[in-house]
């Protein structure tokens, strides 16, 4: 069902990551800690771990697989390649910082669109 999209409620895309310590992305963290910040709630701390303990695995596999089909990936593509964390419930309308171990953090606030006519 995660691979149909049922369970995806929605996805953030931040800037452009810069990596720390001379990281480069393929030698991304199979696990870090996931921290959650909101104001005046207690912070909350999940351990993170990519389901296949490496970020380019998926990438290699779609490229390879495009590719067997005539197709390939295009500059300004996302591609998402799993969580680390799963689906998770956050508030809505409130602003909120999530922080993904040394690689740092992306302030966010969810809204609800009603986009009915």
């Amino acid at each position: 069902m995660l691979a149909d999209g049922l369970f995806n409620a929605g996805h953030v895309i931040g800037p452009r990551a810069e990596f720390p310590d001379g990281a480069t992305p393929d030698h991304l963290p199979a696990e870090f800690t996931i921290s959650l910040t909101a104001a005046g709630e207690a912070p909350v701390s999940l351990e993170g771990r990519h389901p296949d303990g490496n970020v380019l695995l998926p990438i290699a596999w779609l490229a390879n697989f495009l590719s067997e089909r005539g197709l390939g990936l295009q500059a300004g593509q996302a591609v998402i390649t799993g969580s680390y964390a799963g689906a998770l419930e956050l508030p809505l309308g409130r602003q909120l910082d999530i922080g993904f171990g040394a690689l740092g953090a992306l302030p966010v606030r969810f809204l609800f669109l009603n986009r009915s006519p």
